[in-house]
């Protein structure tokens, strides 16, 4: 899965960050799982499993802290009732889960059983088992300890913050924190384009086939018939799809990145059981590396002369799914019919939906996003 970058759901407008969420495949996974705890007959399953692994890393991937909602909910219908608990907010508190966590994380080893076996004697204080006055020189010791590890501030921006303090000192010394922040993180301030974010996600739906929450393959479209649809030119329609992708992923788009972010989404009844099989079993023979003539391919427009297509960099252990699909894309860009794409990487025929599927959407290649 491709990895959001630190900052990049933090820098969008509230609107914008759940439009961008609710079309994210891992809040789609994460739904789903929640939905279906809903509907259980027995006890809720659904707080242990928000504690399974795979679950804490999409709600820290996502920046959520709340159950998660219908992703078919429209901000303006919820009038942001539940926006608020369900991601983070620029301002959010910090629970004891994760300043456990955050000690875990930034102390060294030592220091770290230095702090556990503390706690473990404040623990037998207050279980009784040992007089308070030792509990208390055990941490009074920790406290005074000469470690500069104890000293260290975090490279990131807590702060204790005094409610009493008047509004205009708030603001104003939130605002250098922000700037010091910012620049410490090398964040360069953004054009806030907010307002365009609406026909960017416009022509990612009808592109990806999502609406009412949920994607569906068969509904997507190429970028001929958006451009028709909402009468502007295709350069347009591709630009703001891009422009979505982004939004979504916090990466600029390539091949390989789409692969990541929505080839589970998009091609998974085609690449299982089709291609796994494949892949897994039989998929190459020894590979013959060869380069792609980048002559060849010129403003979108690809040619098919005889050139040297790529070959599979990988031996026969196979490959993944995004892997043989970016080789599939490479060879379609140089101007291979599907029989020779099928020939040249030695696929078999229970692989042709794939390949035909990832040639409807090489309208996409070549994919610069103009800044």
């Amino acid at each position: 899965m491709l990895e959001i970058p630190d900052f990049h759901l933090d820098r969008l407008s509230h609107t914008s960050r759940w439009e961008a969420i609710r079309r994210h495949p891992l809040y789609m996974q994460l739904w789903e799982s929640y939905h279906s705890c809903q509907q259980a007959e027995d006890e809720d399953p659904w707080p242990d499993l928000r504690r399974m692994p795979e679950f804490i890393n999409i709600y820290s991937c996502l920046r959520l802290v709340g159950d998660p909602i219908d992703p078919s909910t429209d901000l303006a219908e919820d009038d942001q009732g539940n926006m608020p608990g369900l991601f983070r907010s620029s301002i959010q508190p910090i629970s004891v889960r994760q300043i456990v966590g955050l000690l875990t994380k930034v102390l060294p080893a030592d220091l770290l059983r230095q702090v556990a076996t503390v706690f473990n004697t404040t623990a037998d204080g207050k279980d009784g088992l040992i007089p308070p006055e030792k509990t208390l020189a055990a941490l009074s010791d920790l406290l005074q300890a000469e470690d500069d590890e104890l000293d260290r501030l975090l490279n990131a921006p807590f702060y204790s913050i005094s409610p009493v303090a008047p509004r205009e000192s708030w603001i104003a010394e939130i605002v250098a924190v922000q700037e010091e922040w910012r620049e410490r993180f090398e964040l360069d301030p953004q054009r806030d384009r907010s307002s365009n974010h609406a026909d960017y996600f416009r022509v990612w739906d009808m592109r990806e086939g999502w609406s009412d929450g949920a994607y569906q393959r068969d509904d997507a479209h190429p970028l001929r018939d958006i451009a028709k649809e909402f009468r502007i030119n295709e350069s347009t329609a591709k630009s703001r799809y891009l422009r979505a992708f982004q939004l979504i992923s916090g990466h600029k788009f390539t091949p390989e990145n789409w692969f990541k972010l929505m080839g589970v989404q998009q091609l998974s009844e085609l690449f299982d059981p089709h291609i796994p099989t494949v892949l897994r079993q039989r998929t190459l023979r020894r590979p013959v590396p060869r380069e792609i003539d980048t002559t060849t391919i010129s403003e979108g427009k690809y040619s098919a002369p005889e050139v040297e297509a790529p070959r599979p960099s990988r031996e026969v252990d196979g490959m993944s799914g995004p892997e043989i699909a970016s080789q599939i894309l490479q060879l379609i860009a140089v101007g291979r019919t599907d029989d020779q794409i099928m020939d040249e990487l030695y696929l078999e025929e229970d692989t042709r939906p794939a390949v035909e599927e990832i040639r409807r959407r090489g309208d996409l290649l070549p994919s610069p996003i103009d800044e």
